[in-house]
């Protein structure tokens, strides 16, 4: 709420001032539809699936040592020591599959927040020559906007000339 007062006392400031133009930008869709947005997200795909199948791996090796230890633990002759043995093993496998899960979920949002910003910067190095080049007032992000006139879009216009720019 603050900020959109804030935003709107801008606006009332800006437009007092005089002759105004503005413009907004879908960010999020400039990351993934630029040419380097949707290479870095392939990328990222490929190597999360490589990572879930390595986890699913050994998740399917944990599960098969959980039925041989629920197995044993059926048998009234099994031995007691190594089933608990068995047991804390289990435990602690599990609790690596997890830890390793997160890290690798982790790894990938940050892999994946680097390139977005590697691609933002450069986008703002376009957005800057549209905007001295259309004469724009103001351009906003479309994610900090409630209403806007679908002409105001300027964001196919960022991605063709950021493809343009950097092919």
């Amino acid at each position: 709420m603050r900020y959109l007062l804030i935003v709107l006392s801008l606006l009332v400031t800006v437009s007092v001032m005089g002759a105004n133009k503005f413009a907004v930008v879908d960010m999020q869709k400039v990351i993934m539809e630029v040419q380097q947005g949707k290479k870095a997200m392939s990328k990222l795909k490929a190597e999360k699936e490589k990572k879930e199948k390595e986890i699913n791996s050994k998740k399917e090796n944990f599960l098969k040592k959980q039925k041989e230890l629920e197995e044993m633990m059926k048998n009234p002759a099994a031995d007691k020591k190594k089933a608990q043995q068995k047991y804390q093993e289990l435990a602690q496998t599990y609790q690596m599959l997890q830890m390793e899960a997160q890290r690798m979920q982790q790894e990938l949002l940050q892999k994946e927040q680097t390139a977005a910003k590697k691609i933002l910067e450069k986008a703002q190095v376009i957005l800057n020559k549209i905007v001295k080049r259309e004469k724009f007032t103001m351009v906003f992000n479309k994610a900090a906007v409630l209403y806007y006139p679908p002409a105001l879009d300027i964001t196919n216009q960022l991605i063709r000339e950021y493809d343009k720019a950097y092919k």
